[in-house]
């Protein structure tokens, strides 16, 4: 089996189940074939979670076990069921699961089988009637799937065909039957969450998506043009049947199925050794995040000008300078590019940016310049461009492709009086979102003062409400003081920091070109992101930040288009 980033990534995203749900049993006991997918991709799990666990016969000790039956290998069902059996009547057996396969025959009523329906339809189940009688003398889940896949496992013909000749060919007997398929990051989690949620003396039916091998070859092609032909060779269209088990249980239950898209990316990539590419995993970016990063980059580049013309010193920030140091370049999966600034060369920079920059090709966004735009920090955006939130899409503001603007304020030198300082400040954020969204925010600390608070904003103007935030941020303007804070209010609740972070600059390589970066970023990206920030986060955490109900490069999306003229708002619903 090959354990490559594909399937290290399903691995890892049960592995964060198992961990926000913490260890219910001392020990765990694995039953099953020792060459199965399943079986395999379970015990690299717990060897990586680092609980105690054994497999079939081992010996083990404990008086707080669990027993976990991986039923669906045929060629050993009745001997693992009936060790399974064997095993719970142990003192301190304190749970039993058993994972079994859809053993259903395809059927012309097109039906996705629910788990009632299952059991009227094959009266005569081991799997059902063993974990009957478990669950007599043991809380017992039954957990019910289609056929495994996932990366290394699954669609080795279709893709060893597709291997010899680069094109994926589509005949008319692609389209007989459809078949449900249960991923292996959704079987992992099933299990994960039957040791600790799910209600005992039930059965779930796992099963993450079902088509023909038609829509099989179908998606991979769309994934793939770049890389595969197609061919078809349809004649006509024949009736087809299915085998598969409908999951609306389980998903109720808090199970976020993989979709069919994500699975086919992912166990294709696996196959023919392609790159992990995440603008094109991403759907939202529509294949533009490479397009993206390059003009968020161009407009780095002006705003590096701009400073340095005006001497006013300006580093990278956020996620940027945390992938300039780990990566000397841009975060793969990152959308967006960050610099930040102390607040005296801020100052600086909003008098002279907006009148520096070519108004023809960029807009300086902050409420000083568009009395619409209230954010608390101020964004360098890319004309007739959209990079359009589900927050930002709401307003009628410029929305173009951008670089964040951060600004570091000072504060005191009082652990006690930066408290305040920092409450006065989040107390302010706290306002303005009230005012600009009219809706208090439920993740937000102090919802409900922000609910009982909420009808007395609406009193107060947006420009009452600015000067506010600049006030309490100014408390310590003109002190000295050795610490900081966010003055953004986007890491401001992880507290004051050292002024040394940030007061001295260095250049680094960055993007192919040399940008300043804080000479103590190291203690700058711990305080921000913790003593391990070096480190890559699992890959399926690994997505964009941003919510994208619009992403649009206009003039910008090809090198041999027409030149544009400036576009207005006019014409756009909001």
């Amino acid at each position: 089996m090959n354990k490559d980033i594909f399937y290290e990534s399903e691995k890892d995203y049960a592995l964060s189940a198992f961990m926000k749900m913490g260890a219910g049993y001392s020990h765990y006991v694995i039953l099953g074939n020792e060459n199965d997918y399943l079986f395999s991709s379970l015990t690299d799990l717990f060897s990586q979670i680092h609980v105690s666990f054994s497999c079939n016969f081992e010996p083990f000790n404990s008086d707080n076990f669990c027993v976990i039956c991986l039923a669906h290998s045929f060629d050993y069902r009745e001997n693992l069921l009936s060790a399974t059996e064997s095993l719970v009547n142990n003192n301190g057996c304190g749970k039993c699961i058993i994972f079994d396969r859809n053993t259903l025959p395809v059927n012309r009523e097109k039906l996705y089988v629910a788990e009632r329906e299952y059991n009227f339809l094959n009266k005569y189940d081991p799997a059902f009637d063993k974990a009957k009688i478990i669950n007599k003398y043991i809380p017992t889940v039954l957990l019910r799937s289609d056929e495994i896949v996932g990366p290394g496992c699954g669609f080795e013909k279709i893709f060893e065909n597709v291997r010899k000749t680069d094109r994926i060919t589509i005949s008319d007997k692609d389209d007989m039957d459809v078949y449900g398929y249960t991923y292996i990051r959704d079987a992992l989690t099933s299990i994960v969450m039957a040791i600790g949620k799910l209600k005992t003396g039930n059965v779930y039916n796992v099963s993450s998506f079902a088509f023909s091998v038609r829509e099989f070859k179908q998606i991979l092609y769309n994934l793939f043009k770049d890389k595969f032909s197609l061919a078809c060779l349809v004649e006509a269209q024949p009736d087809f049947s299915v085998k598969s088990l409908c999951s609306l249980k389980i998903v109720s239950a808090g199970l976020a199925l993989t979709s069919a898209e994500d699975a086919v990316y992912a166990m294709a990539s696996s196959y023919f050794g392609f790159a992990y590419d995440y603008g094109k995993r991403l759907p939202q970016y529509c294949a533009k995040l490479h397009l993206l990063k390059k003009l968020e980059l161009d407009i780095l580049k002006e705003v590096d000008r701009i400073c340095k013309k005006y001497n006013i010193k300006y580093f990278l920030s956020g996620g940027t300078l945390l992938g300039a140091v780990r990566y000397g370049r841009s975060i793969p999966w990152d959308d967006d590019l960050d610099i930040g600034m102390l607040r005296e060369d801020f100052e600086k920079f909003r008098k002279v940016c907006p009148q520096e920059l070519d108004g023809t090709v960029y807009a300086y966004a902050s409420f000083d310049t568009e009395p619409d735009c209230h954010y608390l920090f101020d964004k360098i955006r890319l004309k007739n461009t959209y990079f359009s939130t589900e927050f930002s899409s709401g307003y009628r503001i410029q929305n173009g492709i951008f670089v964040d603007v951060f600004v570091y304020d000072n504060t005191f030198s009082s652990s006690k009086l930066q408290s305040l300082h920092i409450n006065l400040v989040k107390t302010a954020i706290r306002f303005m979102n009230l005012k600009w969204t009219n809706k208090a925010d439920k993740n937000m600390n102090g919802y409900l003062l922000s609910v009982l608070a909420k009808p007395i904003i609406k009193l107060f103007s947006f420009k009452a409400l600015h000067s506010f935030s600049e006030k309490s941020l100014s408390l310590c303007r003109k002190n000295k003081s050795r610490y900081l804070i966010d003055g953004t209010g986007l890491n401001i609740n992880r507290g004051a920091f050292d002024r040394k972070c940030l007061e001295n600059l260095t250049e680094i390589d960055f993007e192919g070109i040399t940008v300043p970066v804080p000479q103590n970023y190291d203690a700058f990206l711990k305080h921000v992101y913790g003593e391990n920030y070096i480190e890559e986060p699992p890959v399926y955490m690994r997505g964009g930040t941003h919510d994208f109900v619009r992403l649009d490069l206009g003039e910008y999306v090809a090198d041999d288009v027409m030149e544009a003229t400036e576009q207005s708002l006019d014409g756009e619903l909001f």
